[in-house]
């Protein structure tokens, strides 16, 4: 039991080596144009820390986490005032993430139309520009 549990825990460790780098792609803006971005990725144990670059920003990943080959973490924004969260999700598959982008509505937000429309998952496949390979 403990030699499959060091054996998990190892293998994890690995694939997060496998995500240190600049990763780069592109993803639908607010007014269906494309946007650029760019995280540098950065790990610890299951840790998943870097930055998001933005084409006018450039904002900390938080609460990342790395469990076998599923990735989750959080970037915030501040725009005119007012603060958004995106948690993105998603695997590394033949080289590429596969991340999924979704707003983080506040718990006292409206259920609105212009909210709904808000939280509609946007998908994102990021390639790495310059890291370790990905296995």
């Amino acid at each position: 039991m403990k030699l499959a549990f060091l054996a998990l825990f190892a293998a994890g460790a690995v694939f997060a080596g496998d995500l240190s780098g600049i990763w780069v792609g592109q993803i639908p803006g607010r007014f269906d144009e494309v946007q650029d971005l760019a995280f540098r990725f950065a790990h610890n144990g299951s840790t998943l820390t870097g930055k998001m670059y933005g084409e006018i920003e450039s904002l900390p990943v938080s609460e990342g986490k790395i469990e076998g080959d599923q990735i989750t973490f959080i970037v915030g924004t501040e725009m005119n005032g007012g603060r958004n969260r995106f948690l993105y999700t998603g695997t590394v598959s033949n080289g590429e993430l596969q991340l999924t982008r979704q707003r983080i509505l506040p718990p006292d937000a409206i259920d609105s139309e212009e909210n709904r429309k808000r939280r509609i998952p946007q998908k994102v496949t990021l390639k790495r520009l310059m890291g370790e390979p990905a296995r």
